[in-house]
């Protein structure tokens, strides 16, 4: 508990952070979100009160809560059954059986199959998904002053290259490799929990 409260605490400091410096550095390059990427704004033409309070509802349903159960709640027991890696592990917690591997990517890349254990998925996207945003939110910071403020041009020539239809998918292709880094890392962190709570009950018994 002691461990994962300190995980939570990090990762709530750590996407405060980030969100501040990448509203604070929009509002400071461009008030009038007149270069906005976010479709919100781009596409639907909100203004900046709608976009804060859009945010505010994002960051709190989406990260927020989920962050919450995740520090509130260990993962699941599993009497009878013993892992013997992370991935068997986390598929025991979010699908109640251990699936093939192509299996489990699907779920966890698709969401198909729907995991059972909504209370271990949503703690999954607690860790995940904010560490996730967190990292989208600084390289969006990082952009707004590496093209207004240092002018580089060659990155802003290069992120301007890799981008649809005039949305820029630099930030989230990136985000979406630092999501799985992150779904890796909870994995294994899961996992190293379990095996020492094992070890403390195997002590315990003899």
């Amino acid at each position: 508990m002691k461990k994962r409260s300190l995980t939570a605490l990090v990762t709530l400091l750590t996407i405060s952070a980030a969100r501040a410096a990448d509203i604070g550095s929009t509002l400071h390059f461009n008030p009038s979100l007149s270069k906005e990427a976010n479709p919100i704004v781009a596409v639907f033409g909100a203004g900046l009160p709608t976009l804060m309070i859009l945010n505010f509802v994002f960051v709190t349903l989406f990260l927020l809560i989920p962050l919450f159960l995740y520090w509130r709640y260990p993962a699941a027991t599993l009497p009878g059954q013993s892992p013997v890696n992370a991935r068997e592990f986390i598929s025991l917690q979010l699908y109640g059986r251990v699936l093939p591997a192509a299996s489990f990517l699907r779920g966890i890349v698709l969401g198909f199959p729907f995991p059972r254990n909504r209370l271990q998925a949503l703690r999954a996207i607690g860790f995940v998904l904010t560490w996730m945003v967190a990292f989208a939110s600084f390289h969006a910071a990082f952009s707004w002053w590496a093209i207004n403020a240092w002018k580089w041009h060659g990155y802003q020539q290069f992120r301007a290259g890799y981008s649809f239809n005039g949305y820029p998918l630099l930030e989230v292709t990136l985000a979406y490799a630092f999501g799985v880094v992150a779904a890796i890392r909870y994995a294994r962190m899961e996992f190293a929990t379990f095996l020492r709570q094992q070890q403390s009950s195997g002590a315990c018994s003899a």
